[in-house]
């Protein structure tokens, strides 16, 4: 009895181990297939080239004109700043800007054939003379008449010398014109007694042989 319990458990493990042998293995899953990999992306279009731009036509640029120069402005007299006055306050007193005397008249001399300076012909120097004026001497000083000498033609010569170098200057004085004698024979017609044409009036003309001379130039402007 006691083996067949054994025994039935003998077979009995191993009819069990046989059936636990006899179940037939699980079939794996079948593996899912791979999703189908995405389209390839399109190729990129490459970008078009620039179209290179024409190149620009230079056109000279205009030059400027020159600026126009500006007038110089006038320049402004210098003066010496004035000098401060003193005083009692230690202040200086402005000296008064001095005045800048003009040079004297001087006129011009040649020297004639005798060795005698002869003054030019000047019209300053004539109208002196016949308005009895000082005259200036070429030289420093003036001239003072010594005499004058009648010509034969009517003119005559003025003697003067130097009051600073006593030299000696002749003048020539020309002869009367026709409307100075006019002047003298119209006064004569009217019965009065004519006066020097070029002096003026005071200075009358005196009688030398046939002719009216004025005792200061020595010209004759006129017959009796």
């Amino acid at each position: 009895m006691v083996a067949t319990k054994r025994g039935s458990k003998k077979g009995g493990t191993s009819a069990g181990s046989k059936a636990r042998k006899a179940a037939p293995a699980r079939k794996a899953a079948p593996a899912k297939k791979a999703a189908p990999a995405k389209k390839k992306a399109k190729p990129v279009k490459k970008a078009a080239p620039a179209k290179k731009k024409a190149p620009a036509k230079k056109t000279p640029a205009k030059k400027a004109a020159p600026p126009k120069k500006a007038a110089p402005a006038p320049k402004a007299e210098e003066t010496k700043p004035a000098a401060a006055p003193k005083g009692p306050a230690g202040k200086k007193k402005s000296a008064a800007p001095r005045k800048v005397e003009p040079k004297p008249y001087r006129p011009k001399a040649k020297m004639g054939k005798d060795g005698v300076m002869i003054l030019e012909e000047d019209k300053i120097l004539e109208k002196a003379f016949y308005g009895g004026q000082q005259m200036p001497s070429p030289m420093e000083g003036f001239l003072m008449l010594l005499g004058v000498v009648g010509n034969d033609d009517g003119s005559a010569t003025a003697l003067f010398e130097c009051s600073a170098s006593s030299l000696r200057y002749q003048m020539e004085l020309p002869r009367a014109s026709r409307s100075e004698r006019a002047q003298v024979k119209g006064v004569q017609g009217s019965g009065e007694d004519p006066d020097c044409p070029r002096h003026g009036v005071g200075y009358r003309l005196f009688r030398a042989g046939k002719e009216l001379v004025c005792p200061l130039c020595g010209i004759a402007f006129g017959r009796v």
